[in-house]
């Protein structure tokens, strides 16, 4: 079913084709309980089993995708990069279970994935005004456009060092390689990257649509803490959200077949993640009293992450 925003989408200076491929479209509600009704999805009351190394496997290794895997690898905690791992899995069973009509590509996915907690490592969380989702938008726009300053990763000092701070713990033990071993790639240089061998008026089109992905991406990041009953969202926005809070508070685990879901904690293993973000939910809400993480409730956010049944299965 297509919303008012979607009948209209013909105004836009984007190709229908594009706006669909990165999941901008379909626009669709932003109430969970009017998504999860027909004829917006096709709920099933036993979703069925999914491979996590075929229905639910990474994009393929492009230059962009290995660059932005890089990316992640070098300035997320693991607690952390393993939860955006976690999230990946958990939103395209979601969107294979019951939105099947979404049809975004899975590269402008993973990279909503990956970057959608930037804001919150300890670097970036005290090194900015902005709410942690809202800095991670920007960053996520200057990251995946490759403009700017973004592949240096600005809030890591001039070297690119990782900003492990204390809440998001230090866990790069041996024993998860396992968990973050799908993420790949060099260490980011100084200079723009390089991400196409396309020349010409191929190479311009190219342009705008990497501007158009990551444009998408940094909406999705922006509002994935942006619940209510009203209004639009983009279709992997919703999926973020989906997949965000079933991991952190086990909202809409009956969504997916619960071997899907066991498969997808242990391998990529929590690490304490539930006690990691609910800190740093308190930090950024100590530090930035206005920060729109509070709209979630200043102790029923985090303390609905600690109390959450489901994770504390695996953490």
């Amino acid at each position: 079913m297509t919303t008012r925003a979607d009948q209209h989408a013909h105004t836009s200076p984007f190709p229908r084709t594009q706006l669909s491929k990165h999941g901008l479209t379909p626009s669709v509600p932003r109430s969970f309980s009017t998504l999860l009704t027909p004829p917006h999805s096709t709920l099933q009351k036993t979703p069925p089993p999914l491979s996590l190394h075929t229905d639910l496997a990474l994009p393929a290794p492009t230059p962009l995708v290995s660059r932005i895997q890089a990316y992640a690898k070098q300035h997320l905690p693991t607690p952390t990069l393993n939860h955006s791992l976690r999230v990946y899995k958990l939103g395209l069973a979601i969107q294979q279970a019951h939105f099947p009509t979404w049809v975004f590509c899975r590269e402008t996915w993973l990279f909503c994935c990956l970057l959608h907690d930037i804001g919150t490592v300890p670097g970036n969380l005290r090194g900015t005004a902005l709410s942690f989702e809202f800095w991670g938008a920007v960053e996520a726009l200057r990251v995946v456009s490759g403009e700017g300053s973004g592949w240096h990763g600005v809030a890591h000092g001039a070297d690119g060092a990782r900003a492990d701070g204390s809440n998001m713990g230090t866990a790069r033990s041996a024993g998860v390689e396992g968990a973050v071993e799908e993420i790949t790639g060099s260490a980011l240089g100084s200079e723009p990257p390089v991400d196409s061998d396309t020349t010409g008026e191929d190479a311009q089109e190219d342009k705008v649509e990497r501007r158009l992905q990551a444009e998408s991406v940094a909406e999705a990041v922006w509002r994935h803490q942006d619940v209510g009953e009203e209004g639009t969202i983009t279709a992997v926005g919703a999926c973020l959200q989906f997949a965000t809070i079933l991991d952190n508070l086990s909202n809409h685990s009956d969504l997916i077949h619960p071997d899907t879901l066991r498969e997808i904690q242990e391998n990529h293993p929590r690490l304490g993640w539930s006690k990691c973000f609910a800190a740093t939910i308190r930090e950024e809400n100590g530090t930035k009293p206005w920060a729109h993480t509070t709209a979630l409730g200043e102790d029923q956010f985090p303390d609905g992450v600690l109390g959450s049944e489901f994770a504390k299965k695996y953490e």
